[in-house]
């Protein structure tokens, strides 16, 4: 039967505490749901005043180490009751545990002597152990039957367990993934409903278990997070610790009250992370390395028309958990995952920028906001109202704003009588992006902007900060000679004679004179050429008297472009 945890401990109650009789109780599941904490937890704490012991079959390698086992758990229960019974009637009774637990860990030598003593076989001498110590009604809980070694015939530890019962009188609870055990062991199935009595399969309340790894109480932050694990079909307790774990490593390098947004979004992208390295799953295909390149392999199988089947449902999955896009922040949690080691800088970095880029919209809002409430909003004369509250987010937002929202509000203050404040804004503005103006293709920029100031500002500093390196090989090759922009003709009209020399002479395509040709001759093609145009002309020039002189042939060549003049 399957079971939700209170109808599991009811059960449990019922078959094992309730009654006097001997009995064998499984608990199945699979592995990482939580069987064993719930045991340990719900149960045994429960009854604490019952005789529970527990064993894991977990490296055992033959019947016999496991029946040692069983011995050992017996001499701890007695000791147990020792210790209950004459905790207040022995002084220095806190000393039996003591004792308890040195024959525990020394319990082999007890029946290596007991066999050397009556010349008994070891076998035998367990059996006596077993005969004086086990006790009638004990409660013993056997886990990991699964992960008992290969050596280990299960239907002889089969048959030692209904000894356990039907001899000695114990109640015996097994904990193990059933579904794994079928498969190792094959003769389990034939055997198992001879010994035990009842089946229980453990369902995982998935809200109790986020709630307890998680340490949270947020019902809307619980509800979330277990809508991630459904998607995912995620109930495994070790692997939800450890993205707890690691969810926690990166908490504690981020500053106190960290955008919980934020945090979530991480929170989100460790849980898939260590799902896809650490989980049982169908999907072959998900890797981290998969993860890393997520956004650039579904864009190749968006353009593949043979699309696996696998490829598609591993990418509807992902879509269904909300992942759209592994971003810079997700690199590091990839690798975090993948080494165990974190870039606590890297991590620190990514944040601040992403915090950068939240403040930057928050003020940007802002800005918006008071264009959008207090001018085009409304019709009623809030002059001072609009003024006062527009300087008051164009100060917070000048790191961010943009040029032409700047020339705005500038010549808005102006028309509107405050251009001292305009002018102690634009010195602000001067301040703080001085030598953070970004450079633009467009020459024309400047003219969408009114605030000559601004204007002049912004041409003098993208010419500081955008300085052309281009050599004469680069120029000509992205230039259109037909027609020379004027950032092309800048850069041609700064090379020395000697430069264009060097280039020609070390070169040789198809137009190579041509391209002399129409350098020298861009001039001439414009009524009103600019200063630059007749500079290149006057330096082509030069170029060709000193070309034609090295030899009869580019005297000829030269004399052919037209570029050759009397002196």
């Amino acid at each position: 039967m399957q079971a939700t945890q209170d109808q599991l401990k009811a059960a449990i109650k019922k078959y094992v505490f309730d009654q006097n009789e001997p009995v064998v109780v499984s608990i199945v599941g699979s592995w990482g749901e939580g069987k064993t904490w719930f045991w340990k937890n719900e149960i045994e704490q429960e009854y604490l005043d019952k005789n529970t012991g527990y064993i894991s079959v977990f490296g055992v390698n033959s019947l016999d180490e496991f029946r040692q086992r069983v011995i050992a758990c017996a001499i701890e229960l007695l000791g147990k009751q020792t210790k209950q019974r004459f905790k207040d009637r022995i002084p220095g009774g806190k000393r039996l545990g003591q004792v308890s637990n040195f024959v525990k860990e020394n319990w082999h030598h007890v029946a290596d002597k007991i066999s050397e003593t009556m010349g008994i076989p070891d076998k035998m001498a367990t059996q006596l152990l077993e005969s004086k110590m086990l006790k009638e009604g004990w409660v013993l809980c056997i886990d990991d039957l699964e992960r008992a070694s290969d050596s280990i015939n299960i239907i002889e530890l089969m048959g030692y367990i209904n000894l356990l019962k039907e001899d000695h009188g114990l109640k015996i609870i097994l904990i193990y993934n059933d579904q794994v055990i079928e498969s190792n062991h094959g003769e389990y199935t034939r055997y198992h409903e001879k010994v035990i009595d009842w089946q229980l399969r453990f369902s995982p309340d998935l809200k109790s278990v986020i709630e307890r790894i998680f340490d949270e109480e947020n019902d809307s932050y619980i509800d979330k997070l277990i809508e991630k694990c459904r998607v995912l079909c995620l109930t495994n307790n070790r692997i939800l610790s450890r993205v707890k774990h690691m969810y926690s490593q990166v908490v504690e390098v981020l500053p106190d009250h960290a955008n919980e947004e934020y945090l979530f979004d991480i929170l989100n992208s460790l849980m898939l992370y260590v799902w896809i390295r650490y989980g049982q799953h169908e999907y072959t295909v998900l890797s981290l390395d998969y993860m890393r390149e997520y956004e650039s392999l579904i864009a190749e199988m968006r353009a593949n028309e043979d699309k696996d089947e696998e490829s598609k449902n591993a990418h509807s999955l992902i879509s269904d958990y909300g992942y759209i896009a592994t971003n810079s922040v997700d690199q590091v949690l990839i690798q975090f995952v993948e080494t165990d080691l974190l870039d606590k800088d890297k991590i620190i970095m990514e944040y601040e920028a992403i915090c950068s880029d939240v403040e930057s919209a928050r003020i940007s809002a802002n800005h918006q906001s008071v264009w959008q409430q207090k001018f085009h909003g409304t019709l009623v004369e809030n002059e001072t109202e609009f003024c006062d509250q527009l300087i008051t987010a164009t100060r917070e937002y000048l790191e961010h704003i943009a040029l032409e929202s700047l020339d705005i509000t500038l010549m808005s203050l102006i028309r509107l009588g405050r251009k001292e404040d305009a002018d102690r804004l634009f010195e602000e503005f001067k301040t703080v992006r001085s030598g953070d103006i970004q450079s633009k293709e467009s020459s024309a920029f400047g003219e969408k902007l009114d605030h000559k100031e601004l204007v002049a500002f912004v041409d003098k500093e993208r010419n500081k900060n955008t300085k052309d390196t281009r050599d004469v090989s680069q120029v000509l090759r992205e230039c259109d000679m037909r027609l020379l922009s004027q950032k092309d003709r800048k850069r041609l009209a700064e090379f020395s004679k000697e430069e264009y020399i060097d280039y020609f002479m070390s070169h040789s395509k198809e137009g190579l004179v041509k391209e002399m040709y129409q350098l020298g001759r861009a001039a001439d093609r414009i009524t009103n050429p600019d200063e630059e145009l007749l500079k290149i002309k006057g330096i082509m020039q030069s170029v060709a008297k000193e070309i034609a002189d090295m030899s009869e042939l580019n005297k000829m060549r030269m004399e052919r472009t037209g570029l050759l003049v009397d002196n």
